[in-house]
Protein backbone atom coordinates (compact mmCIF):
# COMPACT_ATOMS: atom_id res chain seq x y z
CA UNK A 1 0.00 0.00 0.00
CA UNK A 2 2.49 2.38 0.92
CA UNK A 3 3.63 1.88 -3.31
CA UNK A 4 0.29 3.78 -3.56
CA UNK A 5 0.44 6.29 -1.35
CA UNK A 6 -2.13 4.57 0.78
CA UNK A 7 -4.52 5.40 -2.04
CA UNK A 8 -8.19 4.48 -0.56
CA UNK A 9 -10.08 4.35 -4.18
CA UNK A 10 -7.17 1.63 -5.33
CA UNK A 11 -7.65 -0.32 -2.35
CA UNK A 12 -11.51 -0.75 -2.66
CA UNK A 13 -10.81 -1.23 -6.85
CA UNK A 14 -8.18 -4.13 -5.83
CA UNK A 15 -10.89 -5.40 -3.45
CA UNK A 16 -13.60 -5.09 -5.66
CA UNK A 17 -11.43 -7.17 -8.28
CA UNK A 18 -10.27 -9.94 -5.76
CA UNK A 19 -14.28 -10.32 -4.67
CA UNK A 20 -15.16 -11.10 -8.42
CA UNK A 21 -12.24 -13.59 -8.80
CA UNK A 22 -13.93 -15.53 -5.06
CA UNK A 23 -17.31 -15.89 -7.16
CA UNK A 24 -16.09 -16.71 -10.36
CA UNK A 25 -13.28 -19.50 -9.38
CA UNK A 26 -12.26 -19.36 -5.71
CA UNK A 27 -13.56 -22.21 -3.46
CA UNK A 28 -13.81 -19.96 -0.24
CA UNK A 29 -16.58 -17.50 0.27
CA UNK A 30 -16.90 -13.55 0.47
CA UNK A 31 -18.13 -13.36 3.43
CA UNK A 32 -15.04 -15.19 4.96
CA UNK A 33 -12.77 -12.66 3.23
CA UNK A 34 -11.38 -9.17 4.94
CA UNK A 35 -9.38 -6.99 3.65
CA UNK A 36 -6.87 -5.35 5.51
CA UNK A 37 -4.23 -2.35 3.85
CA UNK A 38 -0.77 -3.10 5.27
CA UNK A 39 2.75 -2.37 4.02
CA UNK A 40 4.72 -5.33 4.77
CA UNK A 41 8.01 -2.93 4.79
CA UNK A 42 7.46 -0.39 7.17
CA UNK A 43 4.47 -2.41 9.37
CA UNK A 44 1.12 -0.05 8.98
CA UNK A 45 -1.42 -1.83 10.54
CA UNK A 46 0.35 -5.61 10.94
CA UNK A 47 0.28 -4.90 14.89
CA UNK A 48 -1.04 -1.26 15.36
CA UNK A 49 -3.69 1.07 13.71
CA UNK A 50 -2.09 3.29 11.24
CA UNK A 51 -4.76 4.64 9.13
CA UNK A 52 -7.68 6.65 11.04
CA UNK A 53 -8.07 8.40 8.02
CA UNK A 54 -10.09 6.16 6.11
CA UNK A 55 -9.70 2.72 7.73
CA UNK A 56 -11.32 1.69 10.75
CA UNK A 57 -10.72 -2.13 10.51
CA UNK A 58 -9.03 -4.34 12.39
CA UNK A 59 -5.40 -5.25 12.02
CA UNK A 60 -3.91 -7.97 10.23
CA UNK A 61 -3.01 -9.28 14.12
CA UNK A 62 -6.24 -8.62 14.90
CA UNK A 63 -8.44 -10.22 11.99
CA UNK A 64 -5.84 -13.41 12.41
CA UNK A 65 -6.63 -13.85 16.42
CA UNK A 66 -10.35 -13.29 15.28
CA UNK A 67 -10.40 -16.75 12.34
CA UNK A 68 -11.75 -18.92 14.74
CA UNK A 69 -14.72 -16.81 16.13
CA UNK A 70 -15.67 -15.62 12.82
CA UNK A 71 -15.83 -18.46 10.81
CA UNK A 72 -18.66 -20.64 12.04
CA UNK A 73 -19.22 -21.93 8.48
CA UNK A 74 -16.48 -24.38 8.30
CA UNK A 75 -15.76 -25.26 11.96
CA UNK A 76 -12.37 -26.15 13.15
CA UNK A 77 -11.60 -30.42 12.77
CA UNK A 78 -12.19 -31.85 15.51
CA UNK A 79 -11.09 -35.56 16.49
CA UNK A 80 -12.93 -37.27 19.61
CA UNK A 81 -10.11 -39.60 21.48
CA UNK A 82 -12.93 -41.00 23.38
CA UNK A 83 -15.41 -41.63 20.21
CA UNK A 84 -15.87 -44.70 18.70
CA UNK A 85 -13.19 -46.15 16.56
CA UNK A 86 -13.22 -45.15 12.86
CA UNK A 87 -10.03 -45.62 10.40
CA UNK A 88 -9.87 -45.05 7.10
CA UNK A 89 -8.03 -47.52 5.14
CA UNK A 90 -6.14 -45.80 2.37
CA UNK A 91 -4.00 -48.39 1.03
CA UNK A 92 -2.64 -51.70 1.10
CA UNK A 93 0.63 -52.62 1.18
CA UNK A 94 1.50 -55.87 0.47
CA UNK A 95 0.28 -59.37 2.06
CA UNK A 96 1.94 -61.07 5.19
CA UNK A 97 2.49 -64.41 5.27
CA UNK A 98 3.11 -66.94 8.12
CA UNK A 99 6.19 -66.06 9.95
CA UNK A 100 7.67 -62.09 9.96
CA UNK A 101 8.09 -59.97 7.17
CA UNK A 102 10.47 -56.91 6.65
CA UNK A 103 8.56 -53.77 5.89
CA UNK A 104 11.54 -51.88 4.19
CA UNK A 105 9.92 -52.01 0.48
CA UNK A 106 6.48 -50.26 1.44
CA UNK A 107 5.36 -46.87 0.63
CA UNK A 108 3.72 -44.20 2.11
CA UNK A 109 3.45 -40.55 0.80
CA UNK A 110 4.95 -40.17 -2.63
CA UNK A 111 7.32 -42.48 -1.85
CA UNK A 112 8.89 -41.70 1.26
CA UNK A 113 10.21 -44.62 2.95
CA UNK A 114 8.81 -45.52 6.23
CA UNK A 115 8.91 -48.91 7.78
CA UNK A 116 12.83 -50.15 8.15
CA UNK A 117 11.88 -52.59 10.82
CA UNK A 118 10.08 -55.91 11.41
CA UNK A 119 6.85 -56.52 11.53
CA UNK A 120 5.31 -59.54 13.35
CA UNK A 121 2.53 -61.61 13.17
CA UNK A 122 0.88 -63.35 16.06
CA UNK A 123 -1.59 -65.69 16.59
CA UNK A 124 -5.22 -64.62 15.80
CA UNK A 125 -6.58 -67.58 18.30
CA UNK A 126 -4.82 -69.57 20.78
CA UNK A 127 -4.49 -72.43 19.05
CA UNK A 128 -0.45 -72.35 18.75
CA UNK A 129 -1.29 -71.62 14.49
CA UNK A 130 0.24 -68.61 12.92
CA UNK A 131 -2.18 -66.97 9.66
CA UNK A 132 -1.46 -64.68 6.95
CA UNK A 133 -2.67 -60.57 7.15
CA UNK A 134 -2.03 -57.42 5.50
CA UNK A 135 -0.26 -54.25 5.65
CA UNK A 136 -2.43 -51.43 5.45
CA UNK A 137 -2.23 -47.71 5.59
CA UNK A 138 -4.60 -45.43 7.39
CA UNK A 139 -6.05 -42.29 9.25
CA UNK A 140 -7.33 -42.37 12.23
CA UNK A 141 -10.50 -39.92 12.32
CA UNK A 142 -11.97 -41.04 15.64
CA UNK A 143 -11.20 -43.00 18.96
CA UNK A 144 -8.27 -45.44 19.86
CA UNK A 145 -6.84 -48.20 18.13
CA UNK A 146 -3.81 -50.60 19.82
CA UNK A 147 -2.13 -53.94 18.97
CA UNK A 148 -3.98 -57.41 19.94
CA UNK A 149 -7.00 -55.53 19.45
CA UNK A 150 -9.94 -57.25 17.51
CA UNK A 151 -11.49 -55.18 14.77
CA UNK A 152 -14.65 -55.12 12.18
CA UNK A 153 -14.04 -54.23 8.42
CA UNK A 154 -17.32 -52.12 7.26
CA UNK A 155 -18.15 -53.08 4.31
CA UNK A 156 -16.84 -56.99 5.14
CA UNK A 157 -13.91 -58.20 2.73
CA UNK A 158 -16.48 -60.94 0.83
CA UNK A 159 -16.39 -63.52 4.42
CA UNK A 160 -13.77 -61.71 6.67
CA UNK A 161 -15.44 -59.57 8.94
CA UNK A 162 -13.11 -58.81 11.53
CA UNK A 163 -8.94 -58.88 11.60
CA UNK A 164 -6.66 -58.46 14.18
CA UNK A 165 -3.90 -55.77 14.66
CA UNK A 166 -0.52 -57.59 15.01
CA UNK A 167 1.87 -54.48 14.69
CA UNK A 168 0.83 -50.21 14.87
CA UNK A 169 3.16 -47.68 13.55
CA UNK A 170 2.21 -44.15 13.41
CA UNK A 171 3.42 -41.87 10.58
CA UNK A 172 4.65 -38.43 11.59
CA UNK A 173 6.79 -35.68 10.03
CA UNK A 174 9.67 -36.33 12.33
CA UNK A 175 9.47 -40.17 11.22
CA UNK A 176 7.84 -43.77 11.83
CA UNK A 177 7.77 -44.87 14.95
CA UNK A 178 6.22 -48.44 16.63
CA UNK A 179 3.55 -47.89 19.26
CA UNK A 180 1.25 -50.04 21.21
CA UNK A 181 -1.45 -47.50 20.60
CA UNK A 182 -2.74 -44.76 18.06
CA UNK A 183 -5.06 -42.32 18.51
CA UNK A 184 -7.74 -39.75 16.34
CA UNK A 185 -6.37 -38.07 13.79
CA UNK A 186 -3.30 -39.42 13.25
CA UNK A 187 -1.52 -41.35 10.23
CA UNK A 188 -1.29 -45.32 11.09
CA UNK A 189 0.44 -48.35 9.18
CA UNK A 190 -1.48 -51.84 10.78
CA UNK A 191 -0.10 -54.95 10.10
CA UNK A 192 -3.47 -57.21 10.54
CA UNK A 193 -4.24 -60.57 10.41
CA UNK A 194 -6.53 -62.68 9.10
CA UNK A 195 -9.05 -64.99 10.89
CA UNK A 196 -8.36 -68.85 10.79
CA UNK A 197 -9.58 -70.64 8.18
CA UNK A 198 -9.83 -67.95 5.53
CA UNK A 199 -8.89 -67.48 2.03
CA UNK A 200 -5.71 -65.62 1.17
CA UNK A 201 -6.06 -62.67 -1.82
CA UNK A 202 -3.95 -61.42 -4.54
CA UNK A 203 -2.80 -57.69 -3.56
CA UNK A 204 -4.60 -56.17 -6.86
CA UNK A 205 -7.88 -57.12 -4.94
CA UNK A 206 -6.81 -56.31 -1.79
CA UNK A 207 -6.17 -52.88 -2.50
CA UNK A 208 -9.03 -52.36 -4.35
CA UNK A 209 -11.55 -53.81 -1.99
CA UNK A 210 -9.69 -52.25 1.29
CA UNK A 211 -9.17 -49.16 0.37
CA UNK A 212 -12.73 -48.20 0.37
CA UNK A 213 -12.94 -49.86 4.31
CA UNK A 214 -13.63 -48.51 7.58
CA UNK A 215 -12.28 -50.50 10.81
CA UNK A 216 -14.55 -50.04 14.14
CA UNK A 217 -14.95 -52.09 16.83
CA UNK A 218 -16.39 -55.40 17.17
CA UNK A 219 -18.75 -53.93 19.28
CA UNK A 220 -22.03 -52.36 17.49
CA UNK A 221 -22.98 -52.02 13.96
CA UNK A 222 -21.96 -48.85 12.17
CA UNK A 223 -24.50 -46.08 11.44
CA UNK A 224 -26.90 -46.06 8.20
CA UNK A 225 -25.67 -42.94 6.37
CA UNK A 226 -28.56 -41.74 4.30
CA UNK A 227 -27.67 -37.96 3.52
CA UNK A 228 -24.25 -35.80 3.60
CA UNK A 229 -24.87 -31.89 3.82
CA UNK A 230 -21.67 -30.07 1.97
CA UNK A 231 -20.99 -26.96 1.18
CA UNK A 232 -20.58 -26.13 -3.22
CA UNK A 233 -18.34 -23.82 -4.99
CA UNK A 234 -19.43 -23.35 -8.42
CA UNK A 235 -16.54 -23.82 -10.86
CA UNK A 236 -16.62 -24.07 -14.97
CA UNK A 237 -17.03 -26.97 -16.52
CA UNK A 238 -14.13 -28.64 -18.58
CA UNK A 239 -16.52 -29.51 -21.09
CA UNK A 240 -18.78 -26.14 -21.41
CA UNK A 241 -18.01 -22.59 -20.66
CA UNK A 242 -21.48 -22.00 -18.87
CA UNK A 243 -21.67 -23.04 -14.95
CA UNK A 244 -24.31 -25.60 -14.22
CA UNK A 245 -26.26 -25.39 -11.26
CA UNK A 246 -27.72 -28.48 -9.19
CA UNK A 247 -31.41 -28.97 -8.71
CA UNK A 248 -33.25 -30.92 -6.48
CA UNK A 249 -33.60 -34.57 -7.89
CA UNK A 250 -30.57 -34.62 -10.07
CA UNK A 251 -28.12 -37.60 -10.13
CA UNK A 252 -24.72 -37.15 -9.98
CA UNK A 253 -21.19 -39.09 -8.57
CA UNK A 254 -18.91 -37.59 -5.63
CA UNK A 255 -14.79 -38.64 -5.86
CA UNK A 256 -14.25 -38.12 -2.08
CA UNK A 257 -10.89 -38.95 -1.33
CA UNK A 258 -10.41 -42.17 -3.11
CA UNK A 259 -14.24 -43.25 -2.84
CA UNK A 260 -16.87 -43.07 -5.70
CA UNK A 261 -20.11 -41.99 -4.23
CA UNK A 262 -23.49 -42.53 -6.33
CA UNK A 263 -25.67 -39.59 -5.01
CA UNK A 264 -29.03 -37.88 -5.43
CA UNK A 265 -29.71 -33.84 -4.94
CA UNK A 266 -32.19 -33.83 -1.91
CA UNK A 267 -32.29 -30.10 -1.14
CA UNK A 268 -29.85 -27.01 -2.67
CA UNK A 269 -29.66 -24.15 -0.14
CA UNK A 270 -27.62 -20.95 -0.73
CA UNK A 271 -24.78 -21.96 1.69
CA UNK A 272 -25.57 -25.74 2.16
CA UNK A 273 -26.45 -28.58 -0.07
CA UNK A 274 -27.77 -31.56 1.14
CA UNK A 275 -28.05 -35.01 -1.50
CA UNK A 276 -28.87 -38.97 -0.63
CA UNK A 277 -26.12 -41.68 -0.65
CA UNK A 278 -27.71 -44.17 -3.19
CA UNK A 279 -25.25 -46.34 -2.20
CA UNK A 280 -24.21 -48.05 1.18
CA UNK A 281 -20.41 -46.54 2.34
CA UNK A 282 -19.13 -44.37 5.13
CA UNK A 283 -17.67 -41.20 3.93
CA UNK A 284 -16.12 -38.56 6.66
CA UNK A 285 -15.62 -35.11 6.85
CA UNK A 286 -13.75 -33.40 3.95
CA UNK A 287 -12.88 -32.01 0.12
CA UNK A 288 -15.00 -33.55 -2.43
CA UNK A 289 -15.45 -33.50 -6.36
CA UNK A 290 -19.06 -33.81 -8.30
CA UNK A 291 -19.00 -35.13 -11.49
CA UNK A 292 -21.64 -35.68 -14.27
CA UNK A 293 -22.25 -38.70 -16.07
CA UNK A 294 -19.80 -37.07 -18.59
CA UNK A 295 -17.20 -36.72 -16.23
CA UNK A 296 -17.16 -32.98 -16.18
CA UNK A 297 -16.08 -31.29 -13.28
CA UNK A 298 -18.60 -29.05 -11.99
CA UNK A 299 -18.63 -28.57 -8.62
CA UNK A 300 -15.74 -28.26 -5.14
CA UNK A 301 -16.68 -28.16 -2.22
CA UNK A 302 -16.58 -29.57 1.49
CA UNK A 303 -18.52 -32.38 3.33
CA UNK A 304 -19.80 -30.16 6.29
CA UNK A 305 -21.93 -32.57 7.87
CA UNK A 306 -22.51 -36.40 8.07
CA UNK A 307 -26.32 -37.54 8.42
Amino acid sequence: MEMMSWNQQRFEEISELFVQFCLDYALFRVEQVTFIPVSGWSGENVVLHALPRWYSGPTLWEALQMIPKKNGILPRPLYPVFGPLRVDVKGVYRNVWDGEVLGSGYKWRDGERCLRETLYTENFSKDGQRYSGVVVGARIVSGTIHTGQVVTLWPPLYEITEMAVLDLFVVSSKGTRRLPYARSSEEVILSLQYPPGSLQYKDSLLNRCLRNTILTFSQGPMPDITCIVVFLQSVPSRSTPQKRVLRPGMHLFAICGSKRLHLKVKDVAKKETTVELMQKVFVIPGEVFFVLEDNSIIFEGTILTIK
